[in-house]
């Protein structure tokens, strides 16, 4: 029998014993051995989900209150000619866009990239909740189907990337390398005011969230070769052979 103290409508329940009040917690705390314990209230409200936690901790019931806000993302898988693309977007523009076989260390906005259904009660982590809709992501997708089709160079709908100063900064670098031409690591160092920071240029690549659109795959090693890329280098060289960027070592 589970048994209410210190009143009629209990608000927890650990071990059988329910618990009201702060006297009855402290109670409550030494008759269990508990010294402590987080409730969490989730309210939905205007397409995002607020979550507070409040944690009490030992018999002073010392609280500290956390809120975040689960933010709601559009998403839809799309089939390219490079393997499946997990494209995400908030109310003010792509958000991610992701390779679905990329390699073990790319960074990815999903808690599990192979299943896109069960992530919706798993993202709390990272504060994101996914809603499938391919309605949302039309103006996205459609645009990459032309891409892939050789009839855009250019995309034309907005991003909202997340990142740093310094990754916002190379991730705009990016941006702007035309259609159909490479740059070096140092190339793109230069362009951000930091003509001897190519490694830490490269890690922000790496941690690129919208590729394709977001061109990483035209940055190069100083020699000429592919060097690495997060989907894999068969898809960087299918890429740029499609953007007609190949030639000479890169061709080899």
């Amino acid at each position: 029998m589970q048994h209410t103290l210190w009143g009629k409508k209990p608000i927890l329940s650990t071990g059988g014993l329910l618990l009201r009040s702060p006297k009855s917690i402290i109670t409550g705390f030494r008759r269990v051995r508990v010294f402590r314990f987080t409730v969490c209230s989730s309210v939905f409200s205007c397409g995002s989900i607020t979550e507070t936690r409040d944690t009490w901790y030992g018999s002073n019931l010392r609280r500290v209150s956390r809120t975040k806000v689960m933010e709601t993302l559009h998403s839809t898988i799309f089939t390219s000619p490079v393997g499946l693309l997990f494209l995400a977007a908030s109310e003010r523009g792509l958000v991610a866009l992701e390779f679905d076989a990329r390699l073990p260390s790319q960074q990815t906005i999903r808690p599990n990239p192979r299943d896109l259904r069960s992530e919706s009660g798993r993202s709390e982590s990272k504060a994101v909740h996914f809603r499938e809709s391919a309605a949302a992501m039309q103006t996205y997708v459609c645009e990459l189907e032309e891409y892939f089709a050789r009839q855009r160079r250019e995309f034309t709908f907005a991003l909202d990337l997340r990142g740093t100063d310094f990754q916002l900064a190379c991730w705009r670098a990016l941006v702007s390398i035309p259609y159909g031409e490479t740059r070096s690591y140092g190339d793109i160092a230069r362009a951000v005011g930091r003509p001897q920071g190519f490694r830490a240029v490269g890690m922000a690549n790496n941690r690129n969230p919208v590729a394709i659109v977001v061109p990483c795959h035209r940055v190069i090693a100083s020699d000429g070769t592919l060097c690495g890329y997060g989907g894999g280098l068969d898809i960087k060289r299918k890429l740029l052979e499609l953007e007609g960027a190949l030639s000479g070592t890169l061709a080899a």
